[in-house]
């Protein structure tokens, strides 16, 4: 796979190589957020057994914000859907109001990126954008849940003596810069240092800035020459890592104790930041060089200011210029920004520039950008590199049972989402449903309107919403059976993959969800469509008598049954003609959402959902 050959190649020589993984070369301009909806996370906290998911995808190049989301499990009507301004635990003001777009329990809607206020768009990309779903019973919110970006968290860290406990006194400096995979158990780091006495040892240890700690990573066998390259698995301090507890520290003859040191610390309050690994392999065409680079960009919530820390080591002469050039690995490209004035001394590049246009933005979030330094004796460039987004790729899927081939009539509805990370090595994804229970759910190869095998089974990731609803949550990975990998991954960008849900009284799939990048919503059809059906259901919601009317071409009907959502049977009979209809008193059955069946003389068997009040 393309993944595990660029792993090779970073551990062997360092060098990223003219490849991109099956992610890298699909990356979109797009940005998905995702709020998880609970009633714990209202201000004052709500008992509810209610949960819901609405996410918000953001196309900074084709301007455009789709919504969709989806609540189960509500405790009474639903009054209003709203984004409030606000960070986690306090209350803020309607922002924007998407009561009109909803349906039933699903919310879908589409609007202009440039019709949104920029601070809205800041605020969202702070993490300082909630949801909340109002009710009869709970007026002032009965779910909540933070927009929050779908991504990968970046660390890093300047290398210094003077970090270290004690300070040493070195000219060595350095820098690291580390990418924490979304589900917390793998840690890529690339760092770059310089000026040390031989390099003897590296590790990461636990303990805060100003302590010393135990080791938690022994990083040695990652160290060729100047550099550290490599993964690990960082499920054990993952939440000290978090918390700004772990640090970097390389070992040499001079001082055995440690010459450098970098506490690993999150980018600023943003959530898009971006990493680059420079040599001479990227170059087009390649350059033999010694040099290599490591650094991060990170643009403001406002997306008006674009930060860069660079550091470089191993240049065969003096920096002539340093630049942001358009053009995807392999390809050259137009300078879009100037960084030559941010150079410093002793293999630093550190600036900032508000000249951010719509044009750079798009170029960076789609990978399409990479560094290039100039050196005197290589005036075309002597090391780049790419500039990688930690945002991770974002789909979306919409349930409902008209994908279904051939198509399901149900009241049953969904929202999900899934994100892929760069390097092809994990996707996460995450599920609502409303009116059904499912018995097994899947990832099938399949476009729409065709049916797949089975790509992923994620059956015990789900778990059921009172009685009529589901949620799933969970990770598919380069470590599991069968692997995450870059074949599967392109069939994602391909819109070849689809989720079907079974329940006990569709088996072969009662709802499904095409994965898709694409952002028109689409239609939410309802369970009666009148005249062209040949059973209908009257009324529906209903209270205590249930009418049945059927075509004359179904015959009598000889039997019906209702079924819960779980298959079980609640009530059964017989019915005769009467007044134009069948009747069937469902006035004995609690609250909620459940199917007739309904066998007839024809030797049809026909099956239909009704909401009790």
């Amino acid at each position: 796979m393309i993944r595990r050959f660029l792993a090779l190649v970073f551990v062997v020589t360092m060098s990223h190589t003219a490849w991109a993984s099956s992610v890298e070369a699909n990356l979109s301009s797009q940005v998905l957020l995702l709020a998880r909806l609970s009633g714990s996370k209202v201000v004052p906290a709500v008992q509810t057994q209610a949960e819901g998911l609405v996410a918000v995808l953001l196309n900074f190049q084709k301007d455009s914000a789709f919504i969709t989301g989806t609540v189960t499990g509500m405790t009474s009507a639903i009054t209003g859907i709203h984004l409030h301004r606000g960070r986690a635990g306090e209350n803020g003001d309607v922002v924007l109001d998407l009561s009109s777009s909803l349906q039933g329990n699903v919310v879908a809607a589409a609007t202009k990126l440039s019709s949104i206020p920029p601070a809205v768009i800041a605020a969202a990309l702070k993490g300082e954008l909630y949801v909340a779903v109002h009710t009869m019973l709970n007026p002032g919110g009965e779910l909540r849940g933070q927009l929050e970006a779908e991504t990968d968290v970046q660390l890093s860290a300047m290398l210094s003596g003077e970090a270290q406990v004690p300070p040493v006194t070195t000219d060595a400096t350095g820098m690291v810069v580390a990418t924490l995979r979304q589900d917390g158990k793998k840690l890529r780091i690339w760092a770059v240092f310089s000026g040390t006495a031989q390099v003897t040892a590296a590790h990461l240890h636990r303990g805060a800035s100003g302590t010393n700690g135990d080791v938690v990573a022994d990083l040695s066998g990652m160290i060729r020459g100047n550099t550290i390259v490599g993964e690990l698995d960082a499920s054990s301090f993952v939440e000290a890592l978090l918390r700004g507890e772990v640090y970097m520290n390389i070992h040499t003859s001079a001082y055995p104790n440690g010459e450098l040191r970098g506490q690993l610390s999150t980018t600023a309050r943003t959530q898009l930041a971006f990493e680059v690994w420079l040599d001479g392999a990227q170059q087009v065409p390649p350059i033999s060089t010694m040099a290599r680079g490591v650094g991060k960009f990170w643009l403001s919530a406002s997306v008006d200011t674009l930060w860069w820390d660079i550091y470089a080591d191993g240049l065969s002469s003096t920096i002539t210029g340093v630049h942001l050039h358009r053009g995807a690995v392999g390809a050259s490209g137009d300078v879009l920004l100037d960084l030559s004035a941010s150079v410093q001394q002793n293999g630093w590049i550190r600036g900032s520039s508000t000249s951010v246009s719509s044009a750079l933005i798009a170029a960076l979030l789609s990978g399409q950008v990479y560094v290039n330094i100039h050196t005197a004796n290589n005036p075309n460039g002597e090391i780049r590199g790419q500039v990688w987004r930690l945002l991770r790729e974002g789909f979306v899927a919409s349930f409902d049972g008209q994908q279904q081939v051939p198509p399901v009539t149900t009241l049953a509805r969904g929202t999900g989402i899934v994100s892929i990370d760069r390097t092809g090595s994990s996707l996460h994804y995450e599920f609502v449903l409303n009116g059904v229970v499912p018995q097994a759910v899947h990832f099938h190869k399949g476009k729409r309107g065709e049916n797949g095998d089975v790509l992923f089974d994620l059956s015990s990731s789900f778990s059921a919403v009172a009685m009529a609803g589901a949620t799933a949550s969970g990770y598919w990975t380069a470590e599991d059976m069968p692997a995450f990998d870059a074949v599967t991954a392109e069939l994602f960008f391909r819109d070849s993959v689809y989720v079907n849900v079974h329940s006990a009284l569709y088996p072969n799939g009662e709802c499904r969800g095409q994965v898709t990048r694409q952002y028109a919503p689409m239609g939410i059809s309802t369970a009666d469509n009148g005249s062209q059906q040949p059973v209908q259901l009257s009324p529906n919601p209903v209270q205590t008598t249930l009418w049945i009317r059927a075509e004359s071409a179904e015959g009598s009907l000889l039997a019906w049954r209702v079924f819960t959502l779980r298959g079980e049977t609640v009530l059964e009979g017989t019915a005769e003609y009467s007044a134009g209809g069948y009747m069937v008193d469902v006035s004995s059955l609690p609250s909620g959402v459940y199917l007739l069946q309904m066998t007839f003389s024809s030797s049809n068997r026909r099956a239909l959902p009704f909401v009790k009040q």
